[in-house]
């Protein structure tokens, strides 16, 4: 088996990242969203865009105790509130989530408790809002007032984001004064969004420029072994359906962008046709 990371800005529309190259992101540009995504994972041994040797580890690793990184920092071409952006796993289908999987549930509710659960429907899902579930969070004044980018006069984004400030062992650390007024600590700030009513009152500005970064020391994406207080692997009760990270609205009508994790058995199969770095739906 091996690990295909894939990003895009909708469930359909996914190509594979190049993992660990943090200096030079991913970018995404829909209706939506536009933005740039940087995913590292310790110990990197999959597959490539270009079919190359996988850049094994970064700098970012360094002196932390973590084993992934998604890295988003962007722009929401809609004013939307904070309780309109959701972050979490979904899928497909039913699966058959072990008993051991929910005990882990209720330790990361503990660190956010604006995480909300429903394994009842057909396509059941894991979210919190956004605001709640990263580790850290920044934002800063956009240098444009568009947020639609032009990608033959600036493929990087840089005149929509500015430039990308990231990589090796400079990461993203928590700032959030600008939205909240004060500095917060993480929990704090996960404690003051986790009121609805100051959710639905904080509106992502157009103008604005938000970066956010979730990890976690407890998931080897490489081999999807969880440790969550018990040690177990994730991968035979997939049933074949990815580990995917979502960015939506709650109700699903809305998709920013797609994160995907996927344990494949052929990586020839499975080769993006296509190495361009940025993916445009729309």
């Amino acid at each position: 088996m091996v690990l295909k990371v894939s990003v895009g800005p909708t469930y359909d529309n996914l190509q594979i990242i190049k993992v660990n190259d943090d200096f030079h992101p991913f970018l995404i540009d829909s209706p939506e969203f536009v933005g740039r995504v940087a995913i590292r994972i310790k110990d990197f041994v999959g597959i490539t865009p270009d079919g190359g040797e996988p850049i094994k580890n970064s700098g970012y690793f360094s002196h932390h105790n973590r084993r992934f990184s998604m890295h988003v920092e962007g722009r929401f071409k809609k004013h939307v509130t904070a309780e309109d952006v959701w972050f979490g796993t979904d899928f497909d289908r039913k699966i058959p989530i072990p008993d051991v999987f929910w005990l882990g549930l209720k330790a990361a509710e503990y660190i956010d408790p604006a995480m909300e659960t429903n394994n009842d429907l057909e396509k059941p899902w894991i979210l919190s809002p956004y605001i709640c579930a990263i580790n850290a969070f920044a934002s800063w004044p956009a240098p444009s007032e568009d947020p639609n980018p032009n990608p033959i006069e600036d493929p990087t984004f840089e005149k929509t984001l500015g430039p990308w400030k990231w990589g090796g062992e400079n990461r993203l650390e928590e700032h959030n004064s600008i939205i909240t007024g004060e500095e917060m600590s993480v929990s704090k700030r996960r404690k003051y969004f986790f009121d609805i009513n100051v959710r639905r009152n904080f509106v992502f500005d157009t103008k604005q420029v938000y970066a956010f970064d979730f990890f976690a020391p407890h998931m080897d994406f490489n081999t999807f072994d969880a440790k969550l207080g018990i040690s177990f692997n994730v991968e035979k009760y997939m049933e074949g359906h990815p580990i995917r990270y979502t960015c939506r609205s709650k109700d699903g009508q809305t998709i920013y962008f797609v994160l995907q994790f996927e344990q494949i058995h052929d990586e020839k199969e499975h080769k993006t046709k296509s190495t361009k770095r940025y993916s445009f739906f729309g």
